[in-house]
């Protein structure tokens, strides 16, 4: 019973917070809503990436962003596998090659057209 008005007392309190400051939590709810949409957004576009599709690969300790290419596409549950052949612009010769989940935070779309390609800290 003790646990019970606790709780009533908490609802009325956050009733009473809603009622005398609604801007402070329709911004909170916009705040929910944009980030839902980022989640969304960058969900459906790592789904549309096939082979060929330019992608950015972030180095292993995320100072540095580059530009590579989908080669291979491993279907996979729960996510899909992606071999990405990655540009190196110090040594034309060699191949660099990365394998990383669809869903890797190690991966980005490719920003190039923007010119935004540089540190990790982009994101």
């Amino acid at each position: 019973q003790q646990q019970q008005q606790q709780q009533r007392g908490l609802v009325e309190k956050e009733g009473k917070d809603n009622i005398l400051n609604p801007t402070k939590e329709k911004k909170k709810r916009k705040l929910e809503l944009d980030s839902e949409m980022e989640d969304y957004s960058d969900e459906m576009i790592r789904s549309k990436w096939t082979v060929g599709s330019a992608v950015e690969v972030s180095s292993p300790k995320g100072q540095n962003w580059h530009r590579g290419r989908v080669r291979v596409v491993v279907k996979d549950e729960p996510d899909d596998w992606l071999e990405i052949w990655l540009d190196d612009e110090c040594n034309k010769k060699t191949m660099l090659r990365e394998q990383l989940r669809r869903s890797d935070p190690r991966l980005r779309e490719a920003r190039a057209a923007r010119g935004t390609i540089g540190d990790a800290s982009e994101r």
